[in-house]
């Protein structure tokens, strides 16, 4: 009684959903898109005639090959955010207790951690990140089994917050946040924000909890905030869940990362970008100072067939897991008119 069906003219899909029975979704519907070639980098140079003006776009995904980890892995600070609010009551809390057992049990040796319960207000385990040892790893073993869903309300923004206005324990570390919940929270769209724009250099996952857990909020605060979400159905087993995202997390990085435009002077957004992991987007975009390139006419509209002295590729260049150097050329594949 209930149909999806996808029906494609040229590059346009449209999607339908029916039911006989006119009966309410029960969970949300969730269409996933997947691009081809999603890993192939892409540069794009686009000249405005009227104003003069060439701006690119490069959109690439550095991999490497992985190595030692152990040995290559940076200064890991992880902080685990556990919603105690009356919806996680039951099974759902069980299973991120489970979850949180299975983090603090996989994490390195070397790496300094935190456990956060919150609700209507907030309790840490340590009134700061610790470093990771046996007797620590007790007390956080008895935290856990004390935890209880009875701290109110969700309030998710406050220890976010707090978190955004802490140092991470050493200046070298990468701080890693999980956060488990339910997501039974009204203010999405704020905690979204909040994670893209004070977690720059901090990285954000998120494990939603029950079948009717917030996949906006869920999936929102772990691309806002360069991490990965999954969602833990009832009665699903954990283990897998945990270790993906903690294998996720520990990638070596590349880090100081910089473009080269061949010697031009180009105005670029970002300006620096300090790491990126293995496999992660990475965005820029420029804007070519036309008065200090030779040969294009001043005075004349520009065109396709006037800006051969400009940029033919541009190189990123960053240093890796290892310490060396890592670079690749990307070509410009796409040189275009801008729609006026």
């Amino acid at each position: 009684n209930k149909t999806t069906t996808i029906d494609q003219k040229g590059d346009i899909h449209k999607i339908s959903y029916s039911n006989q029975n006119k009966e309410p979704l029960e969970e949300d519907f969730v269409v996933s898109i997947k691009v081809k070639k999603s890993h192939e980098p892409a540069a794009i140079l686009e000249l405005h005639p009227k104003h003069k003006s060439v701006a690119f776009f490069i959109n690439f995904e550095p991999k490497w090959k992985r190595q030692d980890w152990q040995n290559l892995q940076p200064n890991c600070e992880f902080i685990f955010l556990v919603d105690r609010s009356g919806s996680m009551y039951g099974k759902r809390l069980a299973a991120a207790k489970e979850a949180l057992n299975l983090f603090i049990h996989s994490i390195p040796e070397d790496s300094s951690f935190n456990i956060i319960g919150f609700g209507s207000r907030y309790i840490p385990l340590f009134t700061k990140s610790q470093k990771y040892d046996d007797h620590r790893l007790r007390l956080a073993e008895e935290y856990i089994s004390e935890m209880r869903a009875d701290l109110g309300g969700t309030d998710l923004f406050s220890p976010l917050n707090y978190l955004a206005s802490t140092q991470r324990v050493d200046s070298e570390s990468v701080r890693y946040i999980f956060v488990l919940t339910d997501g039974d929270i009204d203010n999405t769209d704020e905690l979204i924000d909040l994670v893209k724009n004070r977690f720059t250099k901090t990285r954000v996952f998120a494990l939603g909890f029950g079948e009717d857990a917030d996949l906006q909020l869920i999936n929102g605060i772990a691309s806002a905030g360069r991490g990965v979400s999954d969602f833990v159905k009832d009665n699903q087993n954990l283990t897998s869940k945990v270790m993906e995202q903690l294998t996720i997390a520990l990638e070596p990085l590349l880090k100081e990362i910089t473009i080269d435009w061949e010697g031009f002077n180009v105005m670029q957004s970002p300006t620096t970008i300090d790491h990126c992991f293995n496999g992660e987007r990475v965005m820029f975009y420029g804007l070519l100072d036309i008065d200090k390139v030779q040969d294009i006419p001043k005075k004349k509209p520009l065109t396709l067939d006037s800006i051969h002295n400009i940029p033919k590729k541009i190189t990123l260049i960053g240093t890796g897991p290892d310490k060396k150097q890592m670079s690749w050329n990307i070509p410009f594949t796409t040189i275009k008119k801008a729609n006026l």
